[in-house]
């Protein structure tokens, strides 16, 4: 079941909760000082034995990375593609980092463009720049 931003599913039916309030962490999925992460929460729970991806177009990642750290500190997506962060040089990769992932960037200018990558620590990965195209 696919959710929507706004809580439903694709054919428009009410998102329902999970069966579990915890992740497998014995965490608690979601408290009231938490962002609202309920459309990650089914996902998770119908997929946590396998390796979850996501891909967003952020359209500017700047105000939105609290809620995807959160997610990601919550063991919900292993591997994070991210589209339109609009980032360029003045804004330091440190401002990105999270525990236990990894994080590449391609920033293209502050206005437009620009890949972000989180991949968790864990899993072998490597970066290939050759096969990256100039922007």
């Amino acid at each position: 079941m696919t959710h929507t931003a706004n809580g439903q599913t694709l054919d428009g039916g009410p998102a329902r909760a999970p069966d579990s309030d915890k992740l497998g962490d014995g965490m608690p999925i979601h408290n009231d000082s938490d962002p609202d992460i309920s459309p990650f929460q089914e996902f998770y729970c119908e997929n946590k034995d396998r390796i979850k991806f996501g891909l967003l177009n952020v359209n500017s990642i700047r105000h939105k990375f609290v809620t995807l750290r959160h997610v990601l500190q919550k063991g919900m997506i292993d591997i994070l593609f991210l589209q339109e962060t609009k980032l360029d040089e003045s804004f330091p990769s440190s401002q990105f980092n999270v525990d236990h992932f990894k994080v590449y960037r391609k920033d293209v200018t502050s206005s437009a463009g620009g890949l972000m990558c989180l991949i968790r620590s864990d899993l072998a990965h490597r970066r290939r720049v050759d096969l990256e195209n100039s922007v």
